[in-house]
């Protein structure tokens, strides 16, 4: 997966001019942070759980998915101009928005994915994910060549999350999810889900917040 990025962003940097590539590591590290700091362990909780496998529990984390996607994209939509105003870029009011659909697309993500790993299913597991990277690799790339500019790597993120999300349904055949919330369930996952959510914050902090103050300081 590390080797294909690697070639995909060599491409990509022959592609397309080295200051859309700042704007968009700023768009990936404000979804990453939100993403991290709303992360409350729906598929650790799933894994981890003796009741993982269970169609009710299952229902509620998927549901809890839908309205997390939903409420990051109504974050993100929020927050648009005032990125805009503080890396005097009036761009992001207008890609923020577009890119935060990616969430609410990504909502839909089946719960296959965490059953997999519940079941110890890796081969599968990994298989799929590194198919996703070379489809991804392969838009992202197709995108740039046909339009050198922001718009391709923009409308290529919401359509990887859209190939990853259709994708995961056709994992395990008979799993179906559908919109359900179990009461027990839905505290057992955030009871679960509060040290996972701290834990994220803290490493969204070490890791990704440096790029977010960089950007400013290089205008």
């Amino acid at each position: 997966s590390q080797t294909i990025r690697l070639l995909t962003n060599v491409l990509l940097t022959r592609l397309l001019a080295p200051e859309i590539f700042g704007i968009i590591n700023i768009v990936r590290s404000l979804m990453v942070g939100v993403e991290l700091t709303s992360d409350i362990g729906i598929s650790q909780n799933i894994v981890q759980s003796s009741k993982g496998l269970e169609s009710q529990l299952l229902r509620t984390a998927w549901t809890l998915q839908i309205l997390r996607g939903v409420l990051l994209f109504v974050i993100f939509f929020l927050m648009s101009p005032y990125i805009a105003n503080l890396y005097r870029e009036p761009i992001f009011s207008v890609i923020i928005p577009i890119v935060g659909i990616g969430f609410i697309i990504s909502g839909f993500t089946s719960t296959s994915i965490f059953v997999l790993q519940k079941r110890l299913q890796f081969k599968l597991r990994i298989g799929f994910d590194v198919a996703i990277d070379c489809i991804s690799a392969l838009i992202y790339i197709a995108m740039a060549f046909l339009y050198p500019n922001i718009w391709s790597m923009v409308f290529g993120l919401v359509a990887v999350n859209f190939t990853r999300a259709i994708a995961s349904h056709l994992l395990i055949r008979g799993l179906q999810n559908r919109i359900q919330i179990s009461r027990d369930h839905l505290l057992e996952i955030v009871t679960f889900g509060k040290w996972v959510f701290a834990a994220s914050a803290v490493y969204f902090m070490t890791m990704h917040f440096d790029i977010l103050l960089q950007y400013p300081q290089a205008q």
